[in-house]
């Protein structure tokens, strides 16, 4: 909307663009509004029921915000939160179909391949050594839990294949950045 007292149209909008702080605290909003909900019936259909699921408008918008930054660093918590967002699909029947796992491990490994490279371009700042961790963790119990639940040899060599390649990544990024970041588990 625009003043109607006269003033120029290019400087006087009530409705300013977000700040960058705005899009991150919209972010976590949609982060946290899932902690520990899908447990509830009634709250797990009211997800099914959305037009854009919670972890995939935090996508969107960290998408904005990373339009916004034009490549100044932001902070990779935001990536970590939603990652773990993406992997909590499996307690939301209401919205996956078909393979849950398939659907989890696409978005969270999508999310880490992208949060990776925007580190190596810079526009990532992981102030804590966990947070690239925590990222990792997520698809490791992911992989974890489909080698557990199924029921065939085949899905089983493939899941732990899957970790290896993700421990493999993990420890590349690891020496990439002098031992800041994705720092293995011990």
């Amino acid at each position: 909307k625009e003043r109607s007292d006269g003033a120029s149209t290019n400087e006087s909008k009530l409705f300013p663009a977000p700040t960058p702080d705005h899009v991150q605290g919209l972010i976590r909003a949609h982060v946290e509004c899932l902690r520990g909900k899908y447990f509830r019936p009634d709250f797990n259909s009211a997800l099914g029921k959305l037009e854009e699921l919670p972890h995939l408008k935090a996508q969107r918008l960290l998408k904005e915000l990373e339009v916004q930054q034009a490549g100044r660093p932001i902070d990779g918590s935001l990536y970590s939160d939603i990652s773990w967002a993406c992997t909590q699909i499996l307690h939301w029947p209401s919205i996956y179909k078909g393979n849950k796992y398939a659907s989890t491990t696409m978005s969270a490994k999508a999310l880490l391949k992208h949060t990776m490279h925007q580190y190596s371009q810079g526009s990532i700042d992981f102030s804590w050594v966990g947070t690239a961790t925590k990222m990792y963790n997520n698809l490791f119990s992911i992989y974890s839990q489909m080698a557990r639940n199924s029921r065939n040899s085949k899905e089983k060599q493939a899941s732990m294949e899957q970790c290896l390649e993700l421990l493999d990544d993990m420890l590349y990024w690891h020496k990439e950045s002098g031992g800041t970041i994705a720092k293995p588990d011990s």
